[in-house]
């Protein structure tokens, strides 16, 4: 319940930038804009009936007006000297902060596997770059919490910081790359 008053805590005093930068929203809707938003991340992962861990992460988001979809993988280093490897996709949508719903799957060094659904909370604050040209960099706080089935079915909590560089990829309206491609990506 803590955790909970904390995260709305959060949502309720952050400053909300005009733009997120990792999802294109309060200027307008430029449906011609494709956001890719990839980093890296370090988490406190905490699982049933398991020790706690230390994760980190990549994660590759393709965000486009209010929405979005992340591909991700993650290696968590376990208090007692274990390891677990893992992925996950997830698919979301801009509101005041990243809300989304996703799907994971982990192995560990007994090769024993585990999946299931989990929800995904996140705040992103821009670090460097321009809003309203949407470029940059964001460091996102986190929540993923979830269950997963396997040989033991289990919780699992995990609160960390993205770190997430982003680019715009800008089309002509027509679906299709513009011919006039940007002298250099922006960051």
């Amino acid at each position: 319940m803590r955790w909970l008053l904390g995260v709305l805590s959060l949502l309720l005093l952050a400053p909300i930038p005009q733009v997120s930068l990792a999802h294109p929203s309060s200027l307008g809707p430029d449906l011609d804009t494709w956001r890719l938003v990839l980093g890296p991340s370090a988490a406190y992962l905490t699982e049933e009936d398991e020790d706690d861990a230390f994760c980190l992460s990549t994660d590759w988001t393709v965000a486009h007006f209010l929405f979005w979809l992340s591909l991700g993988s993650r290696h968590a280093f376990r208090s007692s000297g274990g390891s677990s490897h893992g992925a996950y996709l997830e698919a979301g949508a801009w509101f005041l902060a990243n809300w989304g719903l996703g799907y994971g799957f982990n192995v560990d060094e007994e090769e024993e596997w585990s999946h299931g659904p989990h929800f995904f909370f996140g705040l992103p604050f821009p670090v460097t770059g321009d809003p309203v040209e949407e470029r940059g960099v964001v460091l996102e706080p986190y929540l993923r919490t979830g269950y997963h089935w396997g040989a033991q079915p289990y919780w699992l909590f995990e609160t960390g910081v993205l770190l997430k560089f982003s680019l715009s990829l800008e089309f002509d309206g027509e679906d299709e790359p513009s011919s006039t491609p940007s002298p250099r990506p922006r960051f």
